[in-house]
């Protein structure tokens, strides 16, 4: 189990690089004048975060959605009691913005990327202590150079990454607690660690829960009542703060979250209802078979597929001695929970459900599916190596971790149409549709679009459509009336309005002036009221 000079040397270079690497796109598209990102999520979380380092509360208050009917938030945000609040998860805005006071803005792109790497040092640490050290450093350089890891630490402002992170951190807290033989102080570190991955993702506890459980339940000896007290005390005082600081800023104990369905035509809704709510608990996005299948062949497996392979033949050679069945056994039962949890849902990203990219959701929820197997591809790794002997297995073995990273760089950068260098291209446009913004609509100014809050929030107030046409949603129309009389208003579009839509405008009294064509190629046009 000890690691040698050399593996220490390697371990050293791959964290190293593994940091230049995810933090190359924050760098390159970092902005001290005007950050955008690329997703709600992303854009939402920088905001809240950034209300915190400059000590202002979460919730922002929006006083014109008196007169609006409360449309006037990002996709992200919500209005609760006249403010804006976050939709989802606050874990991240918080820990962060705690972080960028004392550090500054400009740490903030950087956490994430700082974060995995020392996940990824704590990953080797634990793997040493299940699988020996050779295994333990081969499968933390793939999970390092695994795309879906690299392209979501780079993205630092999702939730997932962060949340794996912390989780990876218990796990590592852990283990050291049973190695200084049950110390209070490891306790405190693992049970925080835990509850800072839930405070970031909460909805992940419905897996993690149930496998601490397990844990616990498997050194049940080694608890005193020390170490339960303890136990009650963290947990208890962290559940106040969760509980205060959901008050706080949602006026409610529990956070309203996201707003959640069950898919269509899915097999919850023939079942009685006993049987239905239970199940509602593993698949809250509805339970179809026919649509976890088809997303965890697509996004689960043929889009990583060479280290599915090289999985799949660690398997196959393995067959216990090297890894421990229990592990096994845990890693398929994770495995499984998250492909019924997020695999029935019919998630509908910018880029739409048919395009098979890095870029979708269930890449960044299914991110510990992909790590936890990423052992096995190493035991194959080294198994071929072997084979080989000598000089000739040490080169093929540096050549195929030199493939796999180049396939992972190309999938990054490259996947059309969500790869970095697609979304940095993007960035950019939303920029400078901004600036040139800034010069014709005043601060005041609200913008009406089906995804005006990429370009304009949070420097002009925006309307947002929910998946439909924006002047298709009821009350919208209402809205813009009653602002027109107060302040200037523009509608943001991609295209052309077509012709029943300017009747539409005209029967409620409002007319377009000439659009303003934007640099990112969209038009930004001035309603009127007639």
């Amino acid at each position: 189990m000890t690691t040698t000079r050399v593996e220490k040397i390697i371990l050293g270079i791959t964290l190293t690089a593994a940091l230049a690497a995810y933090s190359f796109f924050p760098w390159a598209t970092s902005s001290r004048e005007i950050m955008r990102f690329n997703s709600p999520d992303e854009a939402a979380n920088y905001f809240f975060t950034t209300r915190l380092i400059s000590t202002e509360p979460i919730s922002v208050s929006e006083p014109l959605n008196g007169v609006a009917n409360n449309f006037i938030h990002p996709r992200s945000a919500r209005v609760v009691n006249g403010a804006l609040v976050p939709a989802s998860f606050v874990g991240l805005p918080v820990i962060y913005g705690i972080i960028g006071l004392a550090f500054g803005r400009a740490i903030l792109p950087f956490l994430t990327p700082l974060f995995t790497v020392l996940a990824l040092l704590a990953v080797y640490a634990c793997s040493r202590r299940l699988f020996g050290s050779k295994i333990a450093l081969l499968a933390t350089i793939l999970l390092a150079i695994h795309s879906a890891m690299w392209y979501y630490a780079s993205r630092g402002f999702y939730h997932n990454v962060l949340f794996f992170d912390l989780l990876i951190f218990a796990w590592w807290g852990y283990w050291r607690w049973r190695e200084s033989g049950w110390s209070q102080g490891w306790l405190v570190f693992c049970l925080a660690a835990l509850a800072a991955a839930l405070f970031v993702r909460t909805s992940e506890a419905l897996w993690v829960v149930p496998m601490v459980a397990v844990v616990i339940f498997a050194d049940r000896r080694q608890w005193q009542f020390g170490h339960v007290i303890t136990a009650l005390l963290t947990g208890g005082l962290l559940i106040i703060f969760w509980l205060w600081l959901a008050t706080m800023i949602y006026g409610q104990v529990w956070p309203p979250g996201y707003q959640m369905s069950g898919s269509t035509g899915t097999i919850l809704s023939k079942l009685p209802l006993f049987v239905r709510i239970p199940l509602w608990t593993v698949a809250p996005f509805g339970l179809s078979p026919l649509n976890i299948a088809n997303n965890f062949l697509r996004y689960g497996i043929m889009l990583f597929l060479p280290f599915w392979l090289l999985v799949v033949g660690g398997l196959l050679y393995d067959r216990g001695q090297a890894i421990k069945r229990s592990y096994a056994l845990a890693a398929g039962l994770i495995t499984l929970w998250l492909a019924i949890y997020y695999g029935s849902w019919n998630i509908s990203d910018t880029v739409g459900a048919s395009v098979l990219t890095i870029g979708s959701s269930y890449v960044r929820y299914w991110l510990p599916l992909y790590a936890i197997w990423l052992p096995y591809a190493a035991l194959a790794l080294l198994a071929i190596q072997r084979s080989l002997k000598g000089m000739a297995g040490r080169i093929w073995l540096a050549l195929m971790i030199l493939l796999l990273a180049s396939a992972s760089l190309a999938q990054v950068f490259f996947d059309y149409p969500e790869g970095l260098m697609y979304v940095a291209e993007r960035l950019q446009k939303y920029r400078r549709a901004m600036i040139t913004t800034e010069s014709v609509a005043a601060p005041n100014s609200v913008i009406i679009g089906d995804r005006a809050d990429k370009v304009f929030f949070p420097e002009r107030h925006v309307i947002v459509s929910d998946g439909r046409s924006v002047f298709s949603i009821p009350g919208i129309l209402e809205a813009a009336v009653r602002l027109a009389e107060d302040v200037p208003i523009y509608f943001y579009t991609v295209e052309r309005p077509s012709s029943e839509l300017e009747q539409k405008l005209r029967q409620y009294r409002l007319n377009l002036r000439s659009p303003i064509i934007l640099p990112d190629g969209a038009l930004l046009y001035r309603l009127i009221r007639l």
